[in-house]
C-alpha cells in the first residue's frame, strides 16, 4: 500500500536527490516531469582564482617594467638618481610573482615549497628594502644586497624540486622557479662579483636575465591550464540519461541513434 505522506511531514522530510528524482516542492535541484535542475555549484576553482590572478596581474606588469627598466640601463649605461625608487618597486613585483606563484596553487600540500616559496619572497622583501637603506647607509644595504639573494636562490631551488616534480602544469611552467634559483647561484652571482656589480654592462646584462625570469613565473602563477570538454569517464560524471541507463544496466542510445 502507497505511504501517505502529509504536507507537514514532507516539509520536514530530506530532500532525495536522484537522477530520476521527480519534482519536490521545496527542494532545489529538482524539477517537474523529472527533470534535474542545477542548484547552486560550489565553488569552483575558476571562482577561487580571482584574487590569485590579479596578484600574478601586478606582477606580470611589474615584473615586465623591469626587463625593460634593465635593459635601457644596459644599452645606455644611464645611472637615474632616483632609480634606487624604481628598482626597490621591481623588487617588490617579484615578491608578489612568488606570491602568486604560491596562490596559484604551484606548491600544493608540500610544507618544503611553501617554505622555499616564503623564504624566496622574504629575499626579495630584504632586496626591496636594501634598495632604500642603501642611498643612506650602503654599508648596511651592502650587507642586505647580499643576504637577499641568498634567501631568494635557496627558496626557489628547495620549492623549484618539488613545483618542477608535482605542479600540473606545462614544463616551462613547472621548472620556472628552479631555474631562476640555479641562475642565481651559478651566472648572476658569479657575474656580479666578476665585474663589480652595476653599471658595468656585464652586471646589468646578467640582471636583465634576472628581470626576464622574474616575468617567466609571474606569467606561469597567471596562466591557467587549458580546458577541456567534459567526457563520461567513470561514476558521477555523465548526462542524466546515461545514469539512467547504468542504474537500470541497461544501455545508453542518444536520441535519433535507436
Amino acid at each position: 500500500m502507497p505511504r501517505i505522506v502529509t504536507a507537514a511531514a514532507a516539509e520536514r522530510q530530506p530532500c532525495q536527490h536522484s537522477f530520476t528524482n521527480a519534482y519536490q516542492p521545496g527542494c532545489p535541484g529538482t524539477g517537474r516531469g523529472g527533470t534535474v535542475t542545477a542548484s547552486d555549484p560550489p565553488s569552483s576553482p575558476e571562482r577561487t582564482m580571482t584574487r590569485p590572478r590579479t596578484t600574478a596581474l601586478v606582477a606580470v606588469a611589474i615584473c615586465a617594467i623591469g626587463v625593460l627598466y634593465t635593459a635601457a640601463m644596459a644599452l645606455t649605461g644611464a645611472v637615474l638618481s632616483f632609480g634606487w625608487v624604481i628598482q626597490s618597486a621591481i623588487h617588490l613585483g617579484e615578491m608578489l610573482a612568488v606570491v602568486a606563484l604560491g596562490r596559484a596553487g604551484a606548491a600544493g600540500g608540500s610544507r618544503t615549497a611553501r617554505a622555499g616559496l616564503g623564504a624566496a619572497a622574504l629575499g626579495q622583501a630584504v632586496l626591496a628594502a636594501a634598495e632604500v637603506i642603501w642611498v643612506d647607509s650602503p654599508g648596511l644595504g651592502e650587507v642586505l644586497f647580499g643576504v637577499g639573494p641568498i634567501l631568494t636562490a635557496v627558496g626557489l631551488i628547495g620549492a623549484g624540486v618539488v613545483i618542477a616534480r608535482r605542479w600540473q602544469r606545462p614544463a616551462w611552467q613547472r621548472f620556472a622557479p628552479l631555474a631562476l634559483g640555479i641562475y642565481i647561484v651559478a651566472v648572476m652571482t658569479p657575474v656580479l662579483i666578476g665585474s663589480g656589480g652595476p653599471p658595468a654592462p656585464a652586471a646589468l646584462w646578467a640582471l636583465v636575465a634576472w628581470d626576464a625570469l622574474w616575468e617567466t613565473i609571474a606569467v606561469s602563477a597567471l596562466v591557467r591550464p587549458a580546458r577541456h570538454a567534459r567526457s563520461p569517464k567513470g561514476p558521477g560524471v555523465g548526462t542524466v540519461d546515461e545514469h539512467v541507463a547504468r542504474a537500470t544496466h541497461g544501455t545508453f542510445h542518444p536520441p535519433g541513434l535507436g
